[in-house]
């Protein structure tokens, strides 16, 4: 997916975006075409043989992948960015062990240091010992925590990172989606802690990349899914980067916009890209249509429910948060005269269904009347997630455990000629594997430890404006 990315060139030549290459094995890049040899670079440790909490482990001890690490950490890292994305795909093999390690130590390096030197900053001037602020309670700390976060990033101290992080077909077997759904549960807890820095996660769904490259691969030019999922994801990322960034003709979508909808809170990416052929627009109500639409689906998973009922007996409507909403539609000049009072109107049913924690921003992009294509992005973050994750992939688990203990196996044995002893035990031989722990970087995952953030100090974080940047309410504690 990064070579994806690499590919994506300037009127000028020049790629758009910076990309670099981690892998174990120096033979993964061999298929590479764009991402500049200089920044790949390679751990040299042969793979991880599909065992990613092995692999945590053997990166945790091992000092020259730790070093190599750390380096292509300060080589990416830039002040004069907006994002660091890291991609990864969560098949249980490099990229599930590798991205959460280099995540580590991302936050290790450039986002923890920042938060503690602000904070200390605002002690200062409150007149807070560092005694009395660690006599306090773990939620007055971590709010505290919150606001040095927030202040660092406004002063641009802090880049938010964020993660594409793809997950397996159903055929990759009941092992890969054990070790995925571990290390996919621990990055999402990860991406809902507001001291991270992490903008955002999304996870693009393989199987549904499958079952749709399937459906067309005699009309497609990729040649496998994998490739159909590299250039789907990266190329509506993309778009959207784009097309946000051009004007419009009725209505501008302002960069900045885009980058509130991106960079600013918690949680899950949706995006959606819905195209027709322009001259199946003839309306201001077929424009409604088609971005309302967009906005209920997704293009790189199955779509987040946003809205269920609590249990049956009830009725009860359960939502989840929802954060800015960018709302994007690309029309060419045939369909000037329609207007853009279909954004106004999606806007408004979005707002009066949703738990709505921002604000919905909308533009449209005018293109010649070369472009036969008219086109709705939506996108978003919300706490919610797609259902395969969120308990999909344990319901296959259990499927294939289900399976196993209804099928019955046998065993082959040679035959021993009679005049060939065996002095062997054969009951010596048995089948032993390492299994890995997660390594120490992931204690995270222990219930123990109180590391997450609460919802009450979410709302206590987001009812604080520029002007309440200051600590002197720890001083009544």
């Amino acid at each position: 997916m990064v070579d994806v990315f690499a590919s994506f060139k300037t009127t000028d030549g020049q790629p758009c975006y910076k990309t670099y290459g981690l892998n174990s094995n120096r033979n993964d890049f061999m298929e590479l075409k764009n991402i500049p040899q200089g920044n790949l670079v390679s751990l040299d440790l042969n793979g991880f043989g599909k065992d990613p909490s092995e692999a945590i482990d053997i990166l945790s001890m091992h000092e020259p992948s730790q070093h190599k690490i750390s380096n292509l950490v300060d080589a990416f890292y830039n002040k004069e960015d907006d994002l660091i994305v890291f991609c990864a795909a969560m098949g249980g093999g490099t990229g599930t062990s590798t991205v959460v390690k280099t995540l580590e130590t991302y936050i290790e390096k450039h986002v923890n240091p920042q938060i503690d030197f602000v904070l200390n900053k605002m002690l200062e001037r409150e007149k807070i010992s560092q005694e009395q602020f660690n006599s306090l309670p773990l939620d007055q700390k971590n709010i505290a925590r919150v606001r040095a976060m927030d202040t660092a990033y406004k002063l641009n101290r802090i880049k938010k990172v964020g993660i594409i992080a793809t997950i397996p077909v159903r055929s990759d077997g009941p092992n890969t989606l054990e070790q995925v759904n571990k290390f996919t549960n621990y990055l999402w807890q990860l991406a809902k802690n507001p001291l991270k820095g992490i903008a955002f996660i999304t996870f693009p769904d393989n199987q549904k990349f499958y079952d749709d490259w399937y459906k067309s691969k005699d009309v497609l030019k990729q040649k496998n899914y994998r490739d159909f999922a590299n250039v789907q994801t990266a190329e509506v990322i993309h778009e959207l980067n784009l097309g946000t960034n051009m004007g419009g003709t009725d209505v501008t979508f302002d960069p900045k916009d885009f980058r509130k909808v991106i960079l600013e809170g918690e949680g899950c990416l949706n995006i959606n890209r819905l195209s027709v052929n322009s001259s199946k627009i003839t309306s201001s109500r077929d424009m409604y249509e088609l971005l309302n639409t967009s906005f209920r689906g997704s293009l790189l998973h199955a779509p987040i429910v946003l809205q269920e009922l609590d249990d049956e007996e009830s009725q009860q409507l359960v939502h989840q948060k929802v954060f800015n909403v960018g709302l994007l539609s690309v029309t060419n000049d045939d369909l000037k005269d329609i207007g853009s009072s279909y954004l106004d109107e999606v806007k408004e049913t979005i707002s009066s269904n949703l738990y709505l924690n921002g604000s919905i921003f909308t533009g449209n992009v005018n293109l010649s009347k070369t472009a036969f294509q008219t086109v709705a992005y939506t996108f978003y973050k919300t706490l919610g997630l797609p259902e395969r994750l969120s308990k999909g992939l344990v319901e296959e688990l259990n499927q294939y455990r289900e399976q196993k203990g209804s099928v019955q196996f046998k065993t082959d044995n040679i035959q021993e000629a009679a005049a060939i002893s065996n002095d062997r035990n054969f009951d010596d031989i048995k089948e032993v594997s390492l299994n890995g722990s997660l390594g120490t970087g992931l204690s995270f995952l222990n219930p123990t430890t109180p590391t997450e953030i609460t919802d009450e100090e979410n709302n206590s974080k987001q009812s604080l404006g520029s002007a309440s940047n200051d600590l002197s309410w720890l001083k009544d504690w």
